[in-house]
């Protein structure tokens, strides 16, 4: 680190504190390492340049606030928040004496009644799922909000990446909605008749959801089949359109378009740098969609292209006052 235990920092060095989940590790992947810090280094070659990786997997913005209250104490100049993947995957932490009470509570039948009666059934969960998810999303953006005005208030810049995603990776759901209509539309796509699929799975978007299902799982479902048969008939200008609509509707913790409007707005309001790094990627994938071309699944971009996106990252902050 070139610092010394207290925090302090080595003679005039630029520090830089990467923050999020998953995604922010890939900046240190061991084929590729300090992709981010060696092009700081050549914008700031008079300058001793030290990027910190924190990134954890499965944090979320609850998590990535306990690891920014410890950073700020380490004199950094620029937070780099990779988030918005992990939102909703796991509850908060729960205090050690909650976890203490609940587990002596458990043993009392009239506690484990109790808890069994009012635990909602899996039907009551699937019927609300759409209402869960914009309550997730507006915790994110409130959660978000709070960490850049947390950096603010310290004099720090801060910088949020827009993360990229895996549009061509199919939608991934608790069950299948499956229909008739469905059915019929994959039996011609597997002959060839990619018009007679597109047609089908039309029919079955327009159906609308069998009864419980959400309506955001079924349109997410039926507009990536949609989009698959459109690229198979060379529409490709209608299958990224269609592809748009599937990550749209596509409420899992998987940042898509809400989320990544949720960044740009609240990034934007709080002073932060925005990182374009979706729209590097889909520049990339142009004329089709990012796909397994470019991810190793359906968030996590290939490491070869950490160069690039350490390019995108230090353009998107060559107007912080600190460089």
């Amino acid at each position: 680190r070139g610092s010394t235990e207290d925090g302090a920092r080595f003679h005039d060095a630029f520090r830089v504190f990467v923050i999020g989940g998953s995604i922010a590790g890939l900046l240190a992947y061991e084929e590729t390492p300090g992709e981010f810090g060696k092009s700081l280094q050549a914008v700031l070659p008079s300058r001793k340049v030290e990027v910190l990786n924190c990134g954890m997997a499965g944090y979320e913005t609850y998590r990535e606030a306990l690891i920014e209250q410890e950073i700020l104490e380490y004199a950094p100049d620029l937070i780099v928040f990779l988030t918005g993947h992990n939102e909703g995957i796991a509850s908060a932490p729960i205090p050690i004496w909650i976890m203490r009470a609940q587990e002596r509570l458990s043993r009392l039948k009239a506690y484990r009644a109790l808890v069994k009666t009012l635990q909602p059934d899996q039907a009551t969960v699937k019927a609300h799922s759409d209402a869960l998810s914009d309550a997730r999303d507006a915790a994110f953006a409130r959660n978000l909000a709070q960490n850049l005005r947390h950096a603010r208030a310290r004099g720090v810049e801060t910088a949020v990446v827009v993360p990229p995603r895996n549009y061509r990776e199919p939608v991934e759901l608790d069950a299948t909605p499956y229909s008739a209509a469905f059915i019929a539309g994959w039996l011609r796509f597997l002959r060839g008749d990619y018009a007679g699929a597109r047609r089908a799975w039309k029919e079955a978007l327009a159906a609308g959801p069998r009864k419980g299902d959400p309506v955001s799982s079924h349109k997410a479902f039926a507009w990536g089949l949609v989009a698959r048969s459109e690229e198979k008939l060379g529409r490709l200008a209608e299958a990224r359109a269609s592809f748009d609509q599937a990550a749209l509707y596509d409420r899992a913790p998987i940042c898509g378009p809400l989320c990544q409007g949720i960044i740009r707005r609240v990034t934007l309001d709080e002073g932060g740098f925005l990182i374009e790094a979706d729209r590097m990627f889909r520049a990339l994938a142009f004329p089709r969609m990012p796909g397994m071309e470019t991810f190793n699944d359906r968030m996590h971009w290939k490491p070869q292209f950490n160069c690039l996106m350490a390019s995108e990252m230090i353009s998107s902050v060559r107007g912080s006052p600190q460089l």
